[in-house]
């Protein structure tokens, strides 16, 4: 295996990497579904020869399933290499990184732990580029530039950064308040944005808002919704109260974007060129239509490989032709990360866009799951990690009470394991406190 350090794109910038990968992805998404599938493998072979000559843990693993690189040659090959979960990378997270990158040279990600099991990935410069021009291409099917005004509701207003924004027209979704609502529409209608961006969850509650209080003269030409799942009546509600049309984005933090809508809105166009997906069922390729485990592969994840990882959402990949005439594929956003909405006692909305950074960051813990019962019960179910202490337990008890208030009555539940609801996705999330504005 080889040993020595380098960085592959040293002295190249990321400004040139991602031109280069933009100018591509302009090309390519045009290529038949036969070309770009083969583009596909060609680049998933490489790099699961890279992954076997490089990082020891995918070494160990090719070794043990009796996989070779030159097994792998068409889609049902990558079967024989076993399927990554959350809980292997977060065990294994050090013995992932490539032995020719320095890990200070990749860029850290947290995943906000949306489907419970919090975890950190790796990227490379490259990795980055290609995540960045897909991003942009994606934007430009629906006429957004870098140059638009865009109302954004997420956390922090991150990942939102290369629209034109202000901070009068950002509003964090981690906790939302009326008199929030109210400076963001003021803040609307005095600087009408083209675009409103961001989380399902702090959108529909911006909507509900702008419709419970009258206001009819917000709209947009594009609303665009990411990292939570939006079903369809929320959708339709939408479009109606903000006379605007919702465009569906699929991304993960493992895997930057994934799949997007194009103006068609088809289904979602998979981001082939820098994406390998599979739909999983029982162990095998799942059918067009049938409801299946998505699993990906960044093709350009050279720095810390993520082959054949498992995101723990369910979908469904569709044979149709969409009418833009693009020879990406299709997918069917099914059933994804559902977010709940959490209700102090003072009337505030806490999202937990990015709860996980906020109370459980630090704390060895595999896996928790957040209850309302009322206003003021919460229960925390957790899966504890080796390292955890009652120190941990206090802490979160604390944190919880300075967010939501110390009336707030919080118990912590230590499990040896948190099954998933009806939902074959686990629900980080659940409230039974209803909403009001």
């Amino acid at each position: 295996m080889t040993s020595s350090r380098i960085d592959l794109h040293e002295g190249v910038g990321e400004v040139l990497l991602r031109n280069r990968a933009r100018a591509e992805l302009e090309r390519s998404q045009w290529l038949s579904l036969e070309d770009l599938e083969l583009l596909q493998i060609r680049r998933m072979r490489a790099l699961v020869k890279h992954a076997y000559e490089t990082v020891p843990f995918y070494h160990r693993v090719f070794d043990e399933s009796k996989v070779k690189p030159e097994d792998i040659h068409s889609r049902h090959d990558l079967l024989k290499i076993p399927i990554l979960t959350k809980e292997v990378v977060r065990s294994h997270t050090y013995e992932m990184i490539s032995s020719i990158y320095d890990i200070k040279n990749l860029e850290e990600k947290s995943t906000s732990g949306s489907t419970s099991i919090p975890l950190k990935v790796y990227r490379c410069r490259e990795q980055n580029a290609y995540s960045a021009a897909v991003k942009l291409r994606n934007n430009s099917w629906v006429n957004m530039t870098d140059r638009d005004y865009a109302a954004v509701i997420a956390p922090g207003g991150e990942g939102w950064r290369s629209l034109k924004g202000v901070n009068d027209l950002r509003l964090d979704s981690y906790e939302i308040s009326v008199q929030k609502l109210e400076r963001l529409a003021v803040s609307v209608r005095r600087l009408r944005p083209k675009f409103l961006v961001g989380f399902p969850s702090g959108q529909i509650l911006f909507s509900r808002f702008c419709e419970e209080r009258g206001i009819d003269d917000i709209s947009f030409e594009w609303i665009r919704c990411s990292g939570e799942k939006i079903f369809e009546e929320e959708k339709r509600r939408m479009e109606r109260i903000f006379s605007s049309k919702v465009h569906e984005h699929y991304s993960a933090t493992e895997s930057s974007s994934i799949g997007s809508e194009c103006a068609e809105r088809s289904g979602l166009h998979i981001s082939s060129e820098n994406q390998f997906v599979e739909f999983i069922k029982d162990d095998e390729l799942a059918a067009p239509g049938e409801m299946a485990s998505v699993i990906v592969t960044p093709l350009f994840s050279y720095g810390m490989p993520l082959i054949r990882y498992e995101l723990g959402d369910v979908a469904y990949h569709k044979d149709d032709v969409c009418p833009c005439s693009r020879g990406l594929p299709l997918m069917s956003y099914v059933d994804g990360r559902i977010t709940d909405i959490l209700v102090a006692p003072d009337g505030r909305l806490l999202c937990n866009s990015n709860f996980h950074s906020r109370i459980f960051a630090g704390i060895d813990i595999q896996q928790y799951r957040i209850i309302q019962e009322k206003v003021t019960s919460i229960v925390i179910e957790l899966v504890p990690g080796k390292n955890y202490t009652e120190k941990a337990t206090d802490f979160i008890v604390k944190s919880i009470k300075r967010y939501m208030g110390q009336e707030v009555d919080v118990t912590v539940k230590l499990k040896d394991k948190i099954e998933p609801g009806s939902s074959a996705k686990r629900r980080i999330v659940v409230s039974h406190v209803p909403v009001k504005l």
